[in-house]
């Protein structure tokens, strides 16, 4: 005896005017819509990995070479939380560096130094926790009998810092605890006396 045809694991579409009645297999449907969904959702793209975070505990200056206010990010290349306005006079601004993350430097306050009056005032820009590039950061030279190291560590070899070097803005390139690790034009190494005096010289 013959098998009677079945549409067991077919579904009938109802019909529709003008269309033509037809049987579709459910996994075939199932399979269809899994690949129109991977179609329309894009992949996820990884996040970047963030540097991980050197301890620091170290004053710098805030000496941004461009125009306009120098931004505070809530993390590394992200949202704008304060902006610090360069003085009109002879002031200057100074940051307190708590971290370092690669080229960015984590924050916890800033504050403006005012020239008149001895001692000098502060007045307090930033308090929390924000983000500063290390390009808009530095030192304004070296302290009078500054002792430089080839590491952060003052049993570490010291170096000879020519004299002339001492007095000229230094970029900063890292820290680590109380050490500055400190750019001055040719020069480099680790010191614990920068200068931060923004308006004499740092003899």
């Amino acid at each position: 005896m013959g098998r009677i045809p079945t549409n067991e694991g077919r579904m009938n579409l109802p019909d529709r005017p003008g269309k033509i009645r037809a049987g579709v297999p459910v996994h075939g449907l199932t399979c269809l819509l899994a690949f129109a969904l991977a179609l329309a959702v894009p992949a996820a793209t990884a996040a970047p990995v963030p540097a991980p975070l050197q301890v620091c505990n170290v004053d710098v200056d805030v000496n941004d070479p461009h125009p306009g206010d120098t931004n505070v990010r809530a993390a590394p290349g992200g949202k704008v939380i304060a902006a610090l306005t360069a003085p009109a006079n002879d002031d200057w601004i100074e940051a307190h560096v708590v971290g370092q993350a690669g080229d960015w430097f984590l924050v916890d306050r800033a504050w403006q130094v005012h020239v008149s009056g001895e001692p000098r005032e502060r007045t307090m820009l930033f308090r929390g926790r924000g983000y500063m590039h290390r390009s808009v950061l530095g030192v304004n030279g070296l302290a009078g009998g500054a002792q430089v190291y080839a590491a952060p560590d003052a049993g570490a070899r010291r170096l000879r810092v020519p004299l002339d070097h001492s007095d000229f803005g230094g970029d900063l390139i890292g820290c680590k605890g109380e050490w500055l690790h400190l750019r001055i034009r040719d020069f480099t190494g680790w010191t614990r006396d920068a200068c931060l005096n923004g308006v004499t010289t740092c003899a």
